[in-house]
């Protein structure tokens, strides 16, 4: 969980710097582990958990006080 939380927070960094976060691979002497083919990276990369406030600021901003109902 703490490696997800990081590349989660990794993900949000790059998206910041405009440099894309392609996989989060654990490493061992015997084998790796890599968050794309285990299907956690696309998980992390839909997250909002780490989103930065500006782009919350900016979504609020952007949407309507209110709907007209039908």
């Amino acid at each position: 969980m703490e490696d997800q939380d990081l590349t989660d927070h990794f993900i949000q960094a790059g998206k910041f710097l405009k440099v894309e976060v392609i996989d989060h691979l654990i490493i061992s002497d015997e084998t790796y582990h890599s968050f794309v083919e285990s299907g956690v990276f696309k998980k992390l990369q839909a997250s909002e958990r780490w989103i930065l406030p500006y782009k919350l600021k900016e979504r609020i901003r952007n949407q309507p006080l209110w709907t007209e109902s039908p």
